[in-house]
């Protein structure tokens, strides 16, 4: 495959082409855009979806003739080509990356009941005199001295030695929470873990897998 500054400089060789045959028409834009794929397909591979305006227009002056908004286009049809490629666990994965904290435990206690993992479950610090209800005292000091624990924190949850950790911020390290995991749990079973999020992505992949 073509390096990003020779796929650029291919493709636009035709679109200057175009562009002097017949002075910036619609038939002319259409030509370029058809070229658009080509150039956008080699900065992705090199800009890795980070490619701007500014950014292109410095390592790439053979581009000048066009305007900002012409390049954009460049740049968005590159990043709805990447979303394309992307396979359905990857896309599963995004939606899961741009949840919010809230979002993303309330997503990952559902694929513990789902997986049987209740001993993973995050509980919100408002539930935790419901939960050590019972417990003898010296064992709720214990769980949360050996662990990692603050009565601040927003979450708690147990790790495998039976301590409490707890944490503000979701998906992390203390949280627990592996992203990868549910991802491939939901892209297997298809189980949406009713979240609307994951169920309307399945509802807009319609290439079956």
């Amino acid at each position: 495959m073509m390096k990003a500054n020779e796929a650029v400089k291919a493709a636009t060789d035709i679109i200057k082409e175009a562009a002097s045959q017949t002075s910036h028409n619609a038939a002319t834009f259409a030509t370029a855009l058809a070229e658009y794929a080509a150039i956008v397909k080699a900065v992705k591979e090199d800009y890795n979806g980070k490619a701007t305006v500014s950014i292109i227009r410095e390592e790439h002056p053979e581009l000048d003739f066009m305007d900002d908004e012409q390049i954009q286009e460049i740049i968005n049809q590159g990043n709805e080509q990447e979303e394309q490629e992307m396979t359905r666990y990857e896309k599963i994965k995004e939606v899961l990356k741009n949840m919010d904290t809230r979002e993303i435990i309330s997503v990952y206690n559902e694929y513990c009941d789902a997986a049987g993992y209740m001993d993973n479950y995050i509980y919100s610090m408002d539930e935790f005199n419901e939960i050590m209800q019972g417990e003898d005292p010296w064992e709720i000091a214990r769980c949360c001295y050996y662990g990692d624990f603050c009565p601040a924190h927003e979450y708690f949850r147990f790790n495998g030695y039976a301590n409490a950790v707890s944490f503000d911020y979701a998906p992390g390290k203390r949280s627990g929470i592996d992203i990868e995991d549910i991802a491939d749990y939901v892209d297997r079973t298809e189980d949406t873990l009713n979240c609307e999020a994951i169920e309307d992505l399945f509802d807009g992949i319609i290439v079956p897998f």
